[in-house]
């Protein structure tokens, strides 16, 4: 690992998601470690109980060390199981064969800044300069959940704990921090955590965004010599209660001043916005790529004595789920590119495996309150293009009361089963534009969930390729044309009038005249008609009656 800059930092970032779990008790597994690229496995150096929960293990493991000797420095980890002899790491700590070179392990367990020094602490110099907080003692509490404690270093007043917790699908483990100042003072700091990121040793890999202030991720595989590899994606979710104020995607090894800014009262909070998928750190192209991390900051935290605060991410290890899931929308009752209340539209979920299979697949779809209970059977078209039904009763469940809380008409639950390599499924649920629809932008949100070979679970929301604007028409007065009448005949203004609405259906009751024509006097004479539907749109049409 290189370290060049004047300012380096020591920090560490897991991520997870939120709560509960069935977990299996923890097992400490062995195999000969002996391919650097794969990450053949040496026993995890855990401190107290680590947790099997599916295919992540999580606990407090041997970290940050300093002068080649171990100092009591636990850290909050997270590893992929991905068969008794293979495990996916995501913190640093370089191996060489069943030895561990424990000086290059460069991620702390956190870090609690209270001074400019420890600010911009320089890696050159003893490590609890940097405002290092440690985790000496772990337990296990119930039968899914970790609870690491600790301090300071060498400063017990500043205590900390972490509780790391498997989220129910066993995706991604919280991980939620609390310090605590047990001194009669108060005190202010600065929380900081850091991590020097990897999977499966290759930490040469672009920090990505997950979304506008949701975090960040990198991805790997599962050897980085062989392109054919299985891949793998580590992601630190930040929007979660109590998450970080500031994150950044740096060079392994910059100092906080560096990566937030000089002034701690004031960090530097750009690049949160980015796009899913954009690159925020790092570079794609191979020439350029960087050793990077990821670094989290909660901003000034003013403590009295006693008093305690609370910080939390998540932490998600996966295979990158091969999966290709569309959803595509037909309008069946026009070509002409728009959409009008009453059209039939189609919405198709394509579930497509490119490679392995996937078990129990199952596809939900939420149908907005903008659409009509559908009336037609949903129906299924395999890789071969043949076509089976599902009865409406067997698979959609409609809403009795939609509202603006619970704003669907029915939800459609989909047993598609078993979608084989190289194959897919298609399902196509047909639905009438409701009335409601008439000037809205409507969309649809199907979900794919099932258990990919390796046993990790799928659970994606996909969006339409396109939403619809469904169109507001406005309602067209018919029979209102000039004339010309005789002097002295009878005028009746609503004679041979009609108004239609292509929402509202016959307005002709709700039209309005405006205007006076004197059938015993010569001249040419305005009348106006208006109506409105109900959706706001005004229809005015005025024309001349001539009295000859």
């Amino acid at each position: 690992m290189k370290k060049t800059n004047k300012y380096i930092a020591v920090l560490t970032i897991l991520t997870a998601t939120s709560l509960l779990s069935a977990t299996i008790p923890s097992v400490k597994v062995q195999a000969a470690a002996t391919n650097r690229s794969l990450r053949a496995l040496t026993d995890t150096p855990w401190i107290g109980p680590s947790i099997d929960s599916g295919k992540l293990r999580y606990g407090i493991s041997e970290g940050r060390v300093q002068t080649g000797t171990k100092v009591g420095v636990g850290i909050p980890n997270v590893e992929y199981m991905e068969n008794a002899s293979i495990n996916i790491r995501h913190v640093f700590d370089y191996r060489e064969g069943a030895t561990i070179n424990y000086r290059l392990r460069t991620t702390p367990a956190f870090n609690i800044i209270e001074t400019e020094d420890e600010y911009t602490f320089d890696y050159g110099l003893p490590l609890q300069q940097s405002g290092m907080a440690s985790f000496t003692n772990s337990q296990l509490v119930g039968a899914n959940e970790v609870v690491g404690t600790g301090s300071k270093y060498k400063d017990d007043k500043m205590a900390i704990k972490v509780n790391m917790k498997a989220n129910a699908q066993q995706t991604a483990v919280s991980h939620i921090y609390t310090i605590t100042n047990n001194d009669s003072k108060t005190r202010t700091v600065y929380p900081i955590k850091y991590v020097d990121t990897q999977l499966n040793m290759n930490d040469y890999v672009p920090v990505y965004s997950r979304g506008a202030g949701e975090g960040l991720y990198i991805e790997s595989s599962a050897n980085p010599a062989d392109p054919a590899a299985k891949w793998y994606r580590l992601d630190y979710i930040m929007d979660v209660e109590n998450g970080p104020e500031i994150y950044k995607g740096a060079d392994q090894g910059y100092s906080f001043a560096y990566t937030f800014g000089p002034d701690m009262d004031n960090q530097d909070k750009s690049g949160m916005n980015a796009a899913e998928g954009e690159i925020v750190f790092g570079s794609s192209d191979a020439s350029k790529k960087m050793d990077t991390s990821i670094y989290m900051s909660w901003g000034k935290k003013t403590l009295a004595p006693g008093e305690s605060v609370t910080m939390r991410y998540d932490v998600g290890i996966r295979p990158i789920a091969n999966l290709e899931n569309s959803v595509s929308v037909t309008n069946l009752t026009r070509t002409d590119g728009k959409n009008y209340v009453g059209d039939e539209i189609e919405y198709a979920v394509k579930v497509k495996s490119p490679k392995d299979n996937f078990y129990g697949i199952k596809i939900t779809d939420e149908l907005s309150w903008y659409f009509e209970n559908p009336t037609a059977p949903i129906t299924v078209v395999d890789d071969q293009g043949v076509e089976s039904t599902y009865a409406l009763k067997d698979v959609y469940k409609a809403n009795t009361s939609p509202s603006a809380t619970d704003p669907k008409v029915g939800t459609f639950t989909i047993p598609a089963g078993v979608v084989g390599g190289g194959k897919e499924i298609t399902i196509k649920i047909k639905s009438k534009i409701a009335h409601p629809a008439a000037g809205q932008e409507i969309d649809n949100l199907a979900n794919i969930s099932g258990k990919s070979e390796e046993e990790s679970l799928v659970n994606e929301d996909v969006k339409p390729d396109s939403t619809l604007l469904v169109e507001n028409a406005a309602p067209e007065i018919i029979g209102a044309d000039d004339f010309e009448m005789d002097k002295g005949e009878d005028f009746d203004e609503l004679a041979g009038i009609t108004v239609k609405d292509m929402e509202d259906g016959d307005l002709t009751s709700k039209v309005s005249v405006e205007g006076f024509v004197n059938t015993s006097k010569k001249g040419q004479y305005s009348v106006t008609y208006t109506v409105t539907d109900s959706h706001g749109n005004v229809t005015t049409k005025t024309i001349i009656v001539s009295v000859v």
